[in-house]
């Protein structure tokens, strides 16, 4: 086939004066079939093409919309940038979705920029700081492995068999090994785990309400033992003690306790005896007996304070 050369794209755009009447979405769908098209529908077909290759033809990248479904390695234009997709999108702004689109060209100025800096990077001597000269060489022997020494090769950065290390003067001053010799170099991650004196299950007190994690910078942390003191585990096995003293994590105790018959210390109250004539059988016989007098009721049947002098703080456990 034949070159075609370009059409006179600005002769005209069809029926851009004339009556367009829009197709409805199921007509689109379908198509023609046998009618004759009405020729209003007919000319918005036609604006609608002359139109689009118009605004191609003036802007030769169309402008990036939220309706249209871009496939992989798209170009859009938006804001007078042109971007490349990533991946497949629709409705994600190339200006604000930088996983998704990137710019697809530098300008010239950058790319003229670039270009000086990468010709006097290869042909002018000391054009970079930290860059070894030609002129002036460090390295006086052959370089093996990544190294930074000095030209007698017993101060600096190097290896020992694959372990890196740091030396001066011949001594090894601090090293990258396995964390267990006293020149093994500490990362930061290493030293924060360090300094945490509080690991998961231990008890925090303190008087400030905050978030333990506020203060000491790390671990998360629960609320422990509301309302509650701490007792001691014991492990000794002897009857004398308690049970629940021997379970972590067992509760007991109560703020206030009423006193049972069997708590109540063994004790007796005495009673006056009461001596007297007793009417026996109404005939006027009388006898002399005993009877065991009633002392009144005391105390306000109340529950005793069970607390001991107690001042409040605030226990928390780390959980993580």
């Amino acid at each position: 086939m034949a070159v075609l050369n370009k059409p006179d794209i600005n002769y005209g755009v069809w029926a851009q004066g004339g009556n367009i009447e829009i197709p409805s979405s199921e007509k689109v769908e379908e198509g023609w079939v046998v009618e004759k098209p009405l020729n209003e529908q007919m000319n918005w077909l036609q604006n609608r093409s002359d139109r689009m290759l118009q605004y191609i033809n003036q802007r030769g990248i169309p402008e990036w919309d939220f309706r249209t479904e871009y496939p992989e390695n798209a170009f859009v234009a938006r804001s007078g940038v042109i971007y490349q997709a990533f991946s497949q999108n629709q409705d994600a702004d190339p200006t604000l979705n930088v996983a998704i689109w990137e710019i697809a060209f530098v300008t010239y100025s950058d790319f003229s920029n670039y270009s000086d800096i990468i010709d006097n990077i290869q042909n002018t001597d000391e054009y970079l700081d930290y860059y070894v000269a030609k002129s002036a060489p460090v390295m006086t022997a052959a370089a093996k492995g990544v190294a930074y020494n000095n030209t007698t090769n017993v101060s600096g950065y190097g290896f020992t068999g694959t372990k890196p290390e740091i030396k001066n003067e011949g001594i090894t001053v601090a090293e990258f090994g396995d964390g267990t010799s006293p020149k093994d170099i500490v990362t930061h991650e290493q030293l924060a785990l360090a300094i945490q004196n509080y690991k998961i299950g231990d008890i925090y007190i303190t008087t400030a309400s905050g978030d333990p994690s506020e203060r000491l910078g790390y671990g998360t942390w629960s609320r422990f033992g509301e309302g509650k003191t701490l007792v001691g585990f014991n492990s000794t096995v002897s009857n004398n003690i308690p049970e629940w003293v021997k379970i972590a994590g067992s509760e007991f105790g109560d703020y206030e306790h009423k006193l049972t018959v069997d708590e109540i210390p063994s004790h007796n109250h005495a009673a006056p005896r009461l001596r007297g004539n007793v009417d026996i059988d109404h005939g006027g016989v009388n006898n002399t007996s005993d009877a065991l007098g009633v002392t009144s009721d005391v105390g306000g049947d109340q529950p005793h304070n069970n607390v001991q002098p107690s001042i409040v703080v605030y226990f928390w456990t780390r959980i993580t």
